[in-house]
Protein backbone atom coordinates (compact mmCIF):
# COMPACT_ATOMS: atom_id res chain seq x y z
CA UNK A 1 0.00 0.00 0.00
CA UNK A 2 2.96 2.26 1.02
CA UNK A 3 4.68 1.67 -2.15
CA UNK A 4 1.49 2.42 -4.13
CA UNK A 5 1.12 5.75 -2.95
CA UNK A 6 4.71 6.62 -3.27
CA UNK A 7 4.69 5.20 -7.40
CA UNK A 8 1.70 7.31 -7.18
CA UNK A 9 3.46 10.24 -5.83
CA UNK A 10 6.26 9.95 -7.78
CA UNK A 11 3.77 10.44 -11.14
CA UNK A 12 2.10 13.35 -10.21
CA UNK A 13 5.85 15.24 -9.36
CA UNK A 14 7.02 14.15 -12.65
CA UNK A 15 3.64 15.35 -14.14
CA UNK A 16 3.89 18.91 -12.47
CA UNK A 17 7.76 18.98 -13.77
CA UNK A 18 6.59 18.02 -17.25
CA UNK A 19 4.37 20.99 -17.41
CA UNK A 20 6.88 23.61 -15.94
CA UNK A 21 9.20 22.71 -18.45
CA UNK A 22 6.42 23.05 -21.34
CA UNK A 23 5.63 26.65 -19.51
CA UNK A 24 9.48 27.47 -18.99
CA UNK A 25 10.46 27.32 -22.71
CA UNK A 26 7.87 28.96 -23.80
CA UNK A 27 8.78 32.13 -21.63
CA UNK A 28 12.46 31.37 -22.29
CA UNK A 29 14.19 31.12 -18.73
CA UNK A 30 15.61 28.61 -16.73
CA UNK A 31 13.51 26.09 -14.59
CA UNK A 32 15.02 25.07 -11.68
CA UNK A 33 13.95 22.15 -9.63
CA UNK A 34 15.59 20.84 -6.21
CA UNK A 35 18.42 18.84 -7.00
CA UNK A 36 18.61 19.52 -10.92
CA UNK A 37 18.44 22.47 -13.50
CA UNK A 38 16.82 22.42 -16.63
CA UNK A 39 18.59 24.49 -19.87
CA UNK A 40 15.52 26.29 -22.12
CA UNK A 41 17.47 27.31 -24.61
CA UNK A 42 18.75 30.91 -23.51
CA UNK A 43 21.61 31.64 -21.80
CA UNK A 44 20.75 31.90 -18.17
CA UNK A 45 20.84 35.06 -16.30
CA UNK A 46 23.15 33.39 -13.75
CA UNK A 47 25.57 32.16 -16.50
CA UNK A 48 29.37 33.60 -16.39
CA UNK A 49 30.24 35.06 -19.59
CA UNK A 50 33.63 33.00 -20.84
CA UNK A 51 36.57 35.57 -21.18
CA UNK A 52 37.46 36.34 -24.80
CA UNK A 53 40.11 34.45 -26.28
CA UNK A 54 42.88 36.41 -25.42
CA UNK A 55 45.17 36.85 -28.81
CA UNK A 56 48.97 34.99 -28.06
CA UNK A 57 50.96 38.87 -27.50
CA UNK A 58 53.39 39.41 -30.36
CA UNK A 59 56.82 39.88 -29.98
CA UNK A 60 57.36 43.34 -28.17
CA UNK A 61 61.24 43.94 -28.99
CA UNK A 62 61.03 47.08 -31.05
CA UNK A 63 62.28 47.10 -34.71
CA UNK A 64 65.89 46.46 -35.06
CA UNK A 65 67.19 50.14 -35.84
CA UNK A 66 70.60 51.06 -35.75
CA UNK A 67 72.85 51.31 -33.10
CA UNK A 68 75.40 53.20 -34.47
CA UNK A 69 74.45 57.13 -33.18
CA UNK A 70 74.01 59.92 -35.72
CA UNK A 71 77.16 61.51 -35.66
CA UNK A 72 76.27 65.41 -37.22
CA UNK A 73 79.48 67.27 -38.24
CA UNK A 74 80.22 70.05 -35.98
CA UNK A 75 79.48 73.80 -37.03
CA UNK A 76 82.87 75.29 -38.48
CA UNK A 77 84.24 78.24 -36.62
CA UNK A 78 83.50 81.72 -38.38
CA UNK A 79 86.31 83.06 -40.11
CA UNK A 80 88.41 85.54 -38.83
CA UNK A 81 87.78 89.30 -39.47
CA UNK A 82 90.33 91.85 -39.30
CA UNK A 83 90.02 95.92 -40.49
CA UNK A 84 92.49 98.28 -42.21
CA UNK A 85 94.58 100.20 -39.35
CA UNK A 86 97.54 101.73 -39.15
CA UNK A 87 98.04 103.33 -42.38
CA UNK A 88 97.72 107.25 -40.95
CA UNK A 89 94.30 107.50 -43.20
CA UNK A 90 96.67 106.34 -46.55
CA UNK A 91 95.06 102.84 -46.72
CA UNK A 92 96.54 99.93 -47.66
CA UNK A 93 96.73 97.64 -51.43
CA UNK A 94 95.87 93.98 -51.07
CA UNK A 95 97.67 91.82 -53.85
CA UNK A 96 97.42 88.60 -55.89
CA UNK A 97 100.20 87.82 -54.41
CA UNK A 98 103.10 88.92 -51.26
CA UNK A 99 105.02 90.77 -53.96
CA UNK A 100 105.03 94.65 -53.52
CA UNK A 101 103.63 95.29 -56.37
CA UNK A 102 101.11 92.95 -57.57
CA UNK A 103 98.39 94.87 -56.48
CA UNK A 104 94.84 94.73 -57.05
CA UNK A 105 92.89 97.89 -55.27
CA UNK A 106 93.43 99.84 -52.74
CA UNK A 107 91.23 99.84 -49.05
CA UNK A 108 90.86 102.67 -46.52
CA UNK A 109 91.54 102.21 -42.60
CA UNK A 110 88.29 100.42 -41.28
CA UNK A 111 87.39 98.63 -43.81
CA UNK A 112 86.78 94.82 -43.22
CA UNK A 113 88.46 91.83 -44.39
CA UNK A 114 87.94 88.04 -43.63
CA UNK A 115 90.45 85.99 -43.83
CA UNK A 116 90.54 82.75 -46.11
CA UNK A 117 93.29 80.94 -45.10
CA UNK A 118 96.76 81.39 -42.93
CA UNK A 119 98.87 83.59 -42.52
CA UNK A 120 102.36 83.20 -44.49
CA UNK A 121 105.54 85.00 -44.08
CA UNK A 122 107.90 86.10 -46.51
CA UNK A 123 111.50 87.98 -45.80
CA UNK A 124 110.14 88.02 -42.35
CA UNK A 125 106.91 89.59 -42.84
CA UNK A 126 103.62 88.17 -42.21
CA UNK A 127 100.62 87.88 -44.53
CA UNK A 128 97.45 87.21 -44.56
CA UNK A 129 95.62 85.84 -46.67
CA UNK A 130 91.59 87.65 -46.82
CA UNK A 131 88.87 89.03 -48.88
CA UNK A 132 87.87 92.12 -49.69
CA UNK A 133 84.56 93.75 -49.80
CA UNK A 134 84.48 93.62 -53.33
CA UNK A 135 84.97 89.41 -53.14
CA UNK A 136 88.97 89.78 -54.40
CA UNK A 137 90.74 87.26 -52.70
CA UNK A 138 94.69 88.09 -51.52
CA UNK A 139 97.30 89.07 -48.77
CA UNK A 140 97.58 92.38 -46.73
CA UNK A 141 100.62 92.90 -44.43
CA UNK A 142 99.35 91.51 -40.98
CA UNK A 143 100.35 94.81 -39.63
CA UNK A 144 97.51 96.85 -41.15
CA UNK A 145 95.00 94.10 -40.01
CA UNK A 146 93.84 95.15 -36.63
CA UNK A 147 90.65 92.83 -35.15
CA UNK A 148 87.65 95.08 -35.52
CA UNK A 149 86.00 96.48 -32.74
CA UNK A 150 82.53 97.38 -34.30
CA UNK A 151 80.55 95.15 -36.71
CA UNK A 152 80.08 96.09 -39.94
CA UNK A 153 77.29 98.93 -40.98
CA UNK A 154 75.10 97.77 -43.67
CA UNK A 155 75.43 99.98 -46.87
CA UNK A 156 72.78 102.87 -46.91
CA UNK A 157 70.16 102.22 -49.37
CA UNK A 158 70.39 105.97 -50.74
CA UNK A 159 73.60 108.37 -50.88
CA UNK A 160 73.85 110.70 -47.98
CA UNK A 161 73.98 114.31 -48.67
CA UNK A 162 77.41 115.99 -49.26
CA UNK A 163 78.48 118.15 -46.17
CA UNK A 164 78.91 121.58 -47.10
CA UNK A 165 82.19 121.56 -45.55
CA UNK A 166 83.47 118.84 -47.39
CA UNK A 167 87.32 119.12 -48.37
CA UNK A 168 88.83 118.68 -51.49
CA UNK A 169 89.90 115.60 -50.69
CA UNK A 170 86.34 114.17 -50.67
CA UNK A 171 86.75 113.79 -54.35
CA UNK A 172 89.66 111.50 -54.03
CA UNK A 173 87.41 109.37 -52.40
CA UNK A 174 86.60 106.17 -55.19
CA UNK A 175 84.71 102.79 -54.22
CA UNK A 176 85.62 102.98 -50.35
CA UNK A 177 89.07 104.05 -50.70
CA UNK A 178 90.80 107.27 -50.32
CA UNK A 179 93.01 108.00 -53.13
CA UNK A 180 95.87 110.88 -53.23
CA UNK A 181 96.96 110.34 -56.50
CA UNK A 182 95.32 109.47 -59.91
CA UNK A 183 97.60 107.90 -62.53
CA UNK A 184 96.40 109.93 -66.06
CA UNK A 185 98.22 107.68 -68.32
CA UNK A 186 101.32 105.18 -69.00
CA UNK A 187 102.97 104.02 -71.59
CA UNK A 188 106.17 101.26 -72.00
CA UNK A 189 109.37 101.71 -75.07
CA UNK A 190 112.09 99.81 -75.29
CA UNK A 191 114.82 99.89 -77.29
CA UNK A 192 119.18 99.45 -77.18
CA UNK A 193 119.00 97.15 -74.28
CA UNK A 194 116.74 99.83 -72.46
CA UNK A 195 113.18 100.14 -71.88
CA UNK A 196 111.23 103.14 -70.70
CA UNK A 197 108.10 103.57 -68.86
CA UNK A 198 106.67 107.07 -68.57
CA UNK A 199 103.21 108.80 -67.93
CA UNK A 200 101.26 111.89 -66.40
CA UNK A 201 100.34 111.34 -62.59
CA UNK A 202 97.59 114.51 -60.31
CA UNK A 203 97.65 114.87 -57.56
CA UNK A 204 93.42 114.63 -56.15
CA UNK A 205 94.39 114.97 -52.34
CA UNK A 206 93.60 118.49 -50.31
CA UNK A 207 97.13 118.80 -49.94
CA UNK A 208 100.37 119.02 -51.51
CA UNK A 209 102.57 116.05 -51.77
CA UNK A 210 106.48 116.09 -51.80
CA UNK A 211 109.10 113.58 -52.38
CA UNK A 212 106.76 111.60 -54.29
CA UNK A 213 108.20 108.37 -55.95
CA UNK A 214 106.87 106.64 -59.03
CA UNK A 215 107.76 103.26 -58.71
CA UNK A 216 107.78 100.37 -62.01
CA UNK A 217 107.59 96.77 -61.53
CA UNK A 218 107.96 95.03 -64.58
CA UNK A 219 106.39 91.33 -64.86
CA UNK A 220 106.89 88.77 -66.77
CA UNK A 221 103.22 86.51 -68.63
CA UNK A 222 102.26 84.61 -65.38
CA UNK A 223 102.77 88.14 -63.33
CA UNK A 224 105.75 87.04 -61.58
CA UNK A 225 107.86 90.70 -60.76
CA UNK A 226 111.44 90.24 -63.01
CA UNK A 227 112.45 93.82 -62.53
CA UNK A 228 112.12 96.89 -60.28
CA UNK A 229 112.79 100.56 -61.12
CA UNK A 230 111.85 104.14 -59.29
CA UNK A 231 112.48 107.43 -59.91
CA UNK A 232 110.90 111.00 -58.40
CA UNK A 233 108.31 112.09 -60.23
CA UNK A 234 108.99 115.67 -62.05
CA UNK A 235 107.21 118.61 -60.11
CA UNK A 236 108.23 118.89 -56.11
CA UNK A 237 106.15 119.01 -53.86
CA UNK A 238 103.08 117.90 -56.21
CA UNK A 239 99.96 120.97 -55.48
CA UNK A 240 96.63 119.94 -54.96
CA UNK A 241 95.27 119.40 -58.85
CA UNK A 242 98.77 120.10 -60.35
CA UNK A 243 99.59 117.31 -63.01
CA UNK A 244 103.51 116.19 -62.99
CA UNK A 245 105.15 113.76 -65.41
CA UNK A 246 107.06 110.89 -64.48
CA UNK A 247 109.95 108.67 -65.90
CA UNK A 248 111.85 105.51 -64.98
CA UNK A 249 114.28 104.02 -67.44
CA UNK A 250 115.92 100.46 -66.09
CA UNK A 251 118.01 97.70 -68.84
CA UNK A 252 115.69 95.19 -70.50
CA UNK A 253 114.86 91.57 -70.36
CA UNK A 254 113.28 89.72 -72.39
CA UNK A 255 110.65 88.15 -69.82
CA UNK A 256 109.80 91.89 -68.90
CA UNK A 257 106.00 91.41 -70.38
CA UNK A 258 103.79 93.74 -68.31
CA UNK A 259 104.78 96.72 -65.98
CA UNK A 260 102.40 98.02 -62.77
CA UNK A 261 103.13 101.51 -61.68
CA UNK A 262 102.82 102.84 -57.96
CA UNK A 263 103.79 105.55 -55.99
CA UNK A 264 105.46 106.09 -52.66
CA UNK A 265 106.20 108.60 -49.88
CA UNK A 266 109.99 109.05 -48.86
CA UNK A 267 109.47 107.00 -46.24
CA UNK A 268 109.03 104.26 -48.29
CA UNK A 269 104.87 104.68 -47.32
CA UNK A 270 102.79 103.48 -50.51
CA UNK A 271 100.41 106.39 -51.97
CA UNK A 272 97.01 105.25 -52.52
CA UNK A 273 96.77 106.27 -56.29
CA UNK A 274 92.89 105.85 -58.47
CA UNK A 275 93.96 104.21 -61.75
CA UNK A 276 92.26 106.21 -64.41
CA UNK A 277 94.27 105.16 -67.56
CA UNK A 278 92.17 103.98 -70.85
CA UNK A 279 92.73 100.46 -71.25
Amino acid sequence: MVRELQEGRTKEIFKWVSIWVVLAASIGTALTVPGMSVWTGDKPESAQALPAQTKAPEDASPSPVSMAASVQPSPSPAPARFAIANTDGLGVYIRRSRADADKIRAWRDGTEMVEVGPPQETNGVTWRNVKDPAGNTGWIQDRYLATPTLPPKPAASATPAPSPTASPAASAVSGGTLNQLELLSSSMTGGYGFVLVEGLVKNISGKSLQNVIAVVSWQNVSHKPVQKGEDFILLNPLAPGQVSPFKIVTSSSPEMKLYVVSFKELSGEEILTLDSRKR
